[in-house]
């Protein structure tokens, strides 16, 4: 096998879409619910998960009973299709966005506009409620993203910044920002970006590039630290917010198989067939390559492999006469990057603000914490989590006996 070079690249030779046919014979299914007489274009679970609320083309919205599939009630005041629906965080409102370029405010209980907001110079596709419910995005193919005072309707600021559509807003979980993802156009402007704003001033913080074609949908991850997108380009893009750059790309491929790569690595992950989809490129040179099948035993990552945590000093039950001890630790995360190191004494949560911790990311992988010993007798456990899930932890026992 000939060496791999430092411009070797992974390509992707084929690419992708299905749609998941919900009537197919051996698929799952608890009900199937009808009523709607045109394309439904959103849905969404109420907070507490008894109903679903579900937009569609034939200018309406519904809301459903989760346990037995009956139709609740239907919202009626749209003048156009309902591109988008979301309930407020305490259940009791529900906004829409329609292509009559209005979002509109409902009581949930009762089906009655609350508020209709006007603004947006074309079809509001995306709409989303902050957090704490006083504050509404909506995206529009006016090229804009608005957020609305939920209460009023007042527009509180828009921002200006993609040169297309936008397809998808979402506010981070502690509500300080907002993502909008936007179209490509053959024939127009090319956008297709995922942008995140300040949500207060509508100042631009970052803008990933990367899909070449429109993004469909895109959402923060729980943390906040992270976005996840999806394009017309057949790709699901992972960024990072931290670093600002793309931390993987998924590929769906045909036959439930499936590819994830990190750009400027050759390190990926693959079901079992996946990497037979896509092939090793040598100097650049389209005609010299292989099937990248043929360097799984170099390249392909286990996702089953946890990080390797391990105390190298003290040893466990060491005794000392003072407040805090200093613990070496080793971190091996096997190749795949890692979520913070989270620290355990005596079951609780150690506040990171209260650890020192000493070159954390040296290339030798081991880091110097110093740990507060608050009882006589203290379990010190370090735990770490990688970003597919896979966990691994060491722990030792410190007595204190100046107490």
């Amino acid at each position: 096998m000939n060496p791999i070079s430092l411009k070797t690249h992974i390509i992707i030779l084929c690419l992708t879409l299905w749609s998941f046919n919900t009537h197919a014979k051996n698929d799952p299914e608890i009900f199937i619910q009808t009523g709607h007489s045109h394309y439904v274009k959103s849905v969404c679970f109420s907070p507490d998960g008894w109903y679903i609320a579900s937009g569609s083309s034939d200018k309406t919205i519904k809301l459903w009973d989760t346990t037995s599939g009956k139709l609740i009630r239907t919202f009626q005041g749209h003048s156009d299709d309902v591109r988008s629906v979301d309930f407020s965080p305490d259940g009791r409102r529900i906004a829409s966005g329609s292509y009559g370029s209005t979002v509109k405010v409902w009581e949930a209980t009762t089906g009655k506009t609350i508020t209709t907001f006007q603004g947006h110079s074309s079809n509001v596709n995306s709409v989303n409620f902050s957090p704490d419910g006083r504050r509404i995005a909506s995206g529009s193919s006016d090229k804009t993203v608005k957020v609305w005072e939920a209460d009023t309707g007042k527009t509180i600021t828009t921002f200006q910044g993609h040169s297309h559509f936008v397809l998808s807003v979402n506010f981070s979980p502690d509500g300080r920002r907002i993502a909008s993802g936007s179209v490509r156009s053959v024939y127009r402007s090319k956008d297709n970006t995922v942008k995140v704003w300040e949500a207060d001033t509508g100042k631009t913080i970052t803008t990933f590039q990367g899909h070449s074609n429109t993004i469909i949908s895109m959402n923060f991850s729980p943390d906040g630290r992270r976005i996840v997108s999806s394009s017309r380009d057949g790709t699901i893009r992972i960024w990072d917010l931290q670093t600002e750059k793309v931390r993987k790309i998924i590929f769906p491929l045909p036959n439930d198989q499936w590819l994830a790569i990190k750009p400027g690595s050759l390190r990926y992950f693959s079901s079992p067939d996946g990497d037979l989809y896509a092939g090793v490129r040598f100097a650049n040179n389209s005609y010299n390559w292989k099937p990248l099948a043929e360097f799984r035993e170099e390249f392909k990552v286990d996702k089953t492999i946890p990080p390797i945590v391990r105390i190298l000093s003290p040893q466990s039950d060491t005794h000392v006469d003072h407040h805090t001890i200093g613990i070496k630790l080793h971190i091996d995360a096997q190749s795949v990057p890692l979520e913070p190191t989270r620290v355990f004494v005596n079951n609780q949560a150690i506040d990171q603000k209260t650890i020192l911790m000493l070159d954390a990311f040296k290339k030798d992988h081991v880091c110097d914490y110093f740990i507060p010993l608050g009882d006589p007798k203290n379990t010190i456990r370090f735990d770490v989590t990688n970003v597919d899930g896979m966990n691994g932890f060491d722990e030792i026992v410190v007595y204190r006996d100046d107490l």
